[in-house]
C-alpha cells in the first residue's frame, strides 16, 4: 500500500530515550534490533473440532546490540549515572550503578533505510532485563541487551514508513 520505506535494508540507528521520550542518547555502531509481539492465544474446541480462536498482543521481547561502548547509553539502560570531568585531552567519564536500583523505563527507537524512505520501530516502554558485552583480544566489544516492552496505555509498538528518509 505504502511504495515507500517498504523494503528496509540494514540498521542504521538505535536511539534511546527516556520514559517521556526526551534526552536522546545514540548507539555507537546499531547492527541489530530484534523485535518480537508477545501472544496471547486460546484455541476453543467443540464436538470434536476446532470452533473460534483468540489472540492478542499482550508486549514485546527485544533485543539491541551495538558495536563500541556508550556509558550514557548504559546509565540510560540501567538508570545508572554517566559523570565526566576534567577537560581536553584528560576528561574521564565515569559510569556508576548502585545496586538494588530499579532498571527504568525507557523508549527505544530504531532506523532502518529502505530504496525509498526509511522505516522505525519505535518501543514506547521498554525495561532492560539483561546487559552484556566482553573485552576480549582481537576483537571490538558488542554491547548486547535485551529485555520486554509493555503498553504504554493502549500502544506497545510501532512500525513507520517514511518516504523521506530522516535521522533518528
Amino acid at each position: 500500500m505504502a511504495g515507500y520505506g517498504d523494503r528496509p535494508f540494514g540498521l542504521r540507528q538505535i536511539a534511546l530515550y527516556d520514559s517521556a521520550g526526551a534526552n536522546k542518547v545514540l548507539l555507537p555502531a546499531a547492527l541489530m534490533m530484534h523485535v518480537t509481539p508477545l501472544l496471547e492465544t486460546a484455541r476453543f474446541e467443540a464436538d470434536g473440532h476446532l470452533v473460534g480462536a483468540a489472540g492478542f498482543v499482550s508486549g514485546a521481547e527485544w533485543e539491541l546490540e551495538s558495536g563500541g561502548i556508550s556509558l550514557e547509553a548504559i546509565a540510560k539502560l540501567t538508570g545508572g549515572t554517566a559523570s565526566q570531568v576534567g577537560s581536553t585531552p584528560n576528561r574521564t567519564l565515569t559510569l556508576s550503578q548502585d545496586a538494588g536500583a530499579q532498571m527504568p523505563y525507557l523508549r527505544i527507537a530504531g532506523r532502518a533505510v529502505s530504496d525509498t524512505g526509511d522505516v522505525i520501530c519505535r518501543l514506547y516502554r521498554a525495561k532492560v532485563e539483561a546487559l552484556e558485552g566482553t573485552f576480549r583480544d582481537g576483537e571490538f566489544w558488542v554491547t548486547y541487551c535485551k529485555g520486554v516492552a509493555v503498553t504504554s496505555g493502549s500502544v506497545v509498538y510501532e512500525f513507520v514508513q517514511q518516504e523521506t528518509a530522516a535521522a533518528l
